[in-house]
């Protein structure tokens, strides 16, 4: 799996703060910000922002990132992608490890590489 930040809130502190206030109509500080966490008001995180490219992973693990919705996605489309030149896979441990299972596996995705 490889994971590069792309891009981040530049002050979520002050952000969070911002938030906390419109909710409380006053001028929020860290004993409100850190109050209103604890009480289990966590809304005003959700404005910090964090994006980050992830790649190398299987399509069962993007699947379920996506199913589940903790964040948003926007993921390479397998319908509108040319593979001229093939395509990345990653082979699970246990199909790594059997040999049979490996060269099987690998023919398939080869297969599946020149159908597209």
């Amino acid at each position: 799996m490889k994971v590069e930040l792309v891009r981040y809130t530049s002050n979520p502190k002050q952000l969070i703060k911002d938030a906390v206030s419109i909710t409380m109509m006053v001028e929020a500080h860290d004993k409100i910000v850190k109050r209103l966490i604890k009480a289990g008001a966590e809304s005003p995180l959700e404005h910090v922002v964090f994006t980050f490219k992830v790649s190398e992973v299987s399509r069962a693990l993007t699947h379920q990132l996506v199913r589940h919705r903790i964040a948003s996605y926007t993921h390479e489309s397998q319908r509108y992608v040319k593979y001229d030149g093939g395509f990345g896979y990653v082979i699970p441990p246990a199909i790594r490890q059997n040999r049979e299972l490996l060269d099987l596996f690998k023919n398939l995705m080869a297969e599946c590489s020149r159908v597209l």
